[in-house]
């Protein structure tokens, strides 16, 4: 783990300690019932499986990038954020988990601008999602227990929440839900760039916000890997359509973010799009 990672860790399991009664489940759960098998690992040679697995692990999570975009100097913006409230709308497989990704972006944006009270509600909502496509044991009772034990042990804290962030994505593979895998991490790659580039808002390259454009580059270095991840998955509709979608914004984007004002404008809006589905699928 980076010490970027590590401060992270620490911020997120604050977090998780101001939550009043944390060692309780989740009292408005939503629906559990569409749990079905979309398309997923059955037809893919062990070969591909591996090759998938290697894309997941090369995404960067959104935390560290998240730092980053708060080390810009520029302000916090609650409402670019998908509300917590709109968790309850989540009842499909495919929407959960796209939506575990966003949620986790979005607490990670907020505690890199250290709103970690703010970001108590979001917590609940990827707590109630990850129960929702039957990963539990990412903040069941025994684990936020042990937060709460562990708390002034910052190794041993660090450790925990790294575990935690990692739980999602092995429990869905070692099920072979590789496509929920694939949905969470798309969901916190677009959610991510997303928000970097609504934090740049159009404005050409500065020394106020160079930051982000590095970060918007860095972010980019990943577009080709979740369009092949997409790919692995021809015969499901939203998985071709979000393939496509980003496969357009690979056109309008600049590996090295050397953009125009107008070539941000129009990259920006297309990743605005492509978000503005993430967050509708219910």
């Amino acid at each position: 783990m980076t010490l970027t990672n590590k401060i992270f860790a620490g911020s997120i399991v604050a977090a998780l300690l101001s939550l009043g009664g944390c060692g309780s489940k989740p009292t408005d759960p939503i629906k559990n019932d569409s749990i079905k098998e979309i398309p997923l690992m059955q037809n893919l040679s062990e070969k591909e499986q591996e090759e998938l697995r290697k894309i997941i692990a090369s995404i960067p999570i959104p935390f560290e990038i998240m730092n980053k975009v708060a080390g810009s100097g520029l302000p916090y913006k609650k409402e670019m954020l998908n509300p917590d409230g709109n968790v309850s709308k989540y009842n499909t497989a495919e929407g959960q988990a796209v939506n575990i990704g966003v949620y986790g972006a979005d607490m990670a944006y907020m505690i890199a601008f250290e709103r970690l009270g703010e970001s108590g509600a979001y917590l609940k909502s990827v707590r109630m999602l990850a129960d929702a496509v039957v990963i539990p044991t990412v903040f069941n009772e025994a684990t936020m227990n042990k937060y709460q034990m562990e708390s002034d042990k910052q190794d041993s804290v660090q450790k925990m929440m790294h575990t935690s962030y990692t739980r999602i994505d092995s429990t869905l593979q070692s099920n072979e839900r590789f496509g929920l895998a694939a949905l969470v991490v798309t969901g916190g790659w677009v959610e991510s760039l997303y928000l970097t580039t609504q934090q740049l808002n159009g404005e050409a390259k500065t020394e106020t916000n160079k930051l982000l454009f590095d970060m918007l580059e860095e972010q980019q270095k990943h577009t080709d890997d979740v369009i092949s991840m997409l790919a692995m998955f021809p015969n499901d509709s939203l998985f071709m359509e979000m393939h496509n979608d980003i496969a357009e914004y690979k056109k309008l984007s600049s590996p090295a973010a050397e953009y125009t004002t107008d070539e941000l404008a129009a990259a920006t809006a297309h990743i605005a799009g492509i978000r503005a589905k993430l967050v509708s699928i219910e």
